[in-house]
């Protein structure tokens, strides 16, 4: 979805909500909460929301009966009730089934959050003929860019397309982590007109941009770096659990780079970052995957039965990574 995309989406929500509800399926949280704030905004009056809103975990259903009650309840004083269903993906099967065949009554605007494994699967198909679905996603480099230069606009600050690029590279390709930067390079740029420098310097204290330099110097290799960058994101807080689970989607990253021809056409990245990875993929064999796999989930036990403490099952799991 491009920004001038949300917009006309947010203009149409605002009009008239549509019914039955909406299906906000992709990975980006950032254009989902516009969504969802807009739609709860014309939907649910502040005064009336205890009574006419309700929210359910995908992870938390167990037969749906709460759900599909609060689906079928009539509004209380209002015209209307919304009731929002996150992380569909994770709800019960059986759920699932029942809610694509299930009648949403006149007065009740559902919302569906999900991150889909596959749109060919019956759920995702159902809801895109079901409910109004938008597709909560950046496509490529292209809109990314886009994103960047319109959310600084909004906070005065003028980009061009380099600098776009630029602090995507440093910063992520999450648009929650984009805004965060902003708003930094917000408070300290004199002109408005932040240059490379500028965001090289604010960035190196990003937890965001330390998580993009720990994977990304591990995927490539280059293991001094990543014990820098484990070293900063400690200091931010950072658990050795989460530190060893990105390091581990790097390697299945590659792993699936290394074995499947066609894995590229599937990994959720810009063309930039998958030429990384396919030149970073040339570093590594099958068989230094397999043993960095290992050595990280024995380290991840380490932590867990308190073998090891979180900085040592970091380093030793980076340091039989190397070998």
């Amino acid at each position: 979805m491009k920004p001038e995309e949300l917009k006309k989406t947010l203009d149409s929500i605002a009009r008239e909500p549509a019914h039955p509800g909406y299906y906000l399926f992709g990975d980006e949280d950032y254009i989902k909460r516009r969504i969802i704030a807009a739609i709860r905004h014309v939907t649910v009056p502040p005064d009336f929301a205890d009574f006419n809103f309700d929210e359910f975990w995908g992870g938390e259903l167990r037969d749906g009966k709460p759900f599909f009650d609060a689906l079928l309840a009539v509004p209380m004083m209002v015209g209307q009730r919304l009731v929002l269903l996150r992380e569909a993906e994770k709800a019960p099967k059986k759920v699932l089934e029942s809610l694509v065949d299930f009648h949403v009554p006149k007065g009740n605007v559902l919302i569906v959050e999900s991150v889909p494994a596959r749109k060919d699967n019956a759920f995702h198909k159902g809801m895109v003929k079901l409910l109004v679905g938008y597709e909560c996603a950046v496509a490529n480099d292209r809109e990314m860019v886009a994103w960047v230069i319109s959310m600084a606009a909004n906070r005065e600050l003028d980009f061009d397309r380099d600098t776009a690029m630029h602090l995507v590279e440093r910063a992520g390709i999450n648009l929650d982590a984009i805004a965060a930067e902003l708003d930094k390079l917000s408070l300290v740029s004199a002109d408005g007109r932040p240059g490379i420098r500028e965001i090289d310097n604010l960035t190196v204290h990003s937890r965001s941009a330390n998580i993009f330099k720990f994977s990304d110097s591990f995927a490539s290799r280059d293991f001094a770096k990543t014990l820098k960058a484990a070293q900063r994101l400690f200091g931010f807080g950072e658990s050795g659990t989460v530190l060893l689970a990105f390091l581990k989607r790097e390697l299945f990253t590659l792993l699936r780079l290394k074995t499947d021809p066609d894995a590229a056409s599937n990994i959720r990245a810009p063309k930039w970052k998958l030429k990384h990875y396919a030149k970073w993929a040339e570093g590594w064999d099958i068989k230094q995957i397999r043993t960095a796999i290992i050595a990280l989930a024995e380290a991840d036990l380490g932590i867990k039965t308190g073998r090891l403490s979180e900085r040592q099952a970091l380093i030793e799991g980076i340091a039989r990574a190397k070998f």
